[in-house]
């Protein structure tokens, strides 16, 4: 299990927005994904994000995106996008990515407990919410390990939005995790 304090995390800022680019988008296809435990190879081609939806998730008010740094080296780890929904006391989180040689450590579960604690922290909301692809039966496990329940919300997967679809059936669900105490 990895031990919190050999990572340091922030807010990302706009300098970090080309890393991030070359960082997520390698993590979710492409060869070096296939290092990991999850991917999208299989189902997506192409960019996961580009320079400019990235640009909006950084400079947005609503929301931030919490960058994972090794310690002692200051290597980029991980990240996950968070915003901000106050009119119903929830935070959609988004984007929860871990370098893919890292994977299967509990960095994923370390970065997913960060992005709850800063919402919940700092925002004072009372569930986290996420979208899943629901042929990823791994993350929808996952997330289910983690609380997530799935609400009942499924809608297609928004074609080229995040790359180009190899099937046409992809759905995705919403699921919801309460952080009442």
């Amino acid at each position: 299990m990895v031990d919190l304090n050999t990572v340091t995390y922030r807010v990302a800022t706009p300098s970090d927005c080309d890393s991030l680019v070359m960082f997520v988008n390698n993590a979710y296809g492409g060869e070096i994904a296939r290092q990991g435990w999850t991917n999208a190879n299989e189902i997506i081609d192409g960019q996961r994000t580009d320079r400019n939806a990235m640009d909006v998730m950084i400079n947005n008010s609503d929301s931030i995106i919490l960058v994972v740094f090794n310690k002692s080296d200051n290597i980029l780890i991980g990240c996950v996008y968070l915003q901000h929904k106050s009119d119903i006391k929830t935070a959609y989180l988004g984007m929860l990515t871990v370098r893919p040689d890292l994977q299967r450590s509990g960095y994923g579960k370390m970065i997913l407990s960060l992005g709850e604690n800063y919402a919940k922290g700092q925002w004072n909301v009372d569930y986290i919410e996420i979208t899943v692809i629901v042929q990823r039966t791994e993350l929808v496990e996952f997330y289910n390990r983690r609380g997530y329940i799935e609400i009942g919300e499924y809608q297609p997967f928004p074609p080229d939005e995040f790359g180009r679809l190899k099937r046409n059936d992809l759905q995705i669900c919403t699921m919801k995790k309460s952080l009442k105490t």
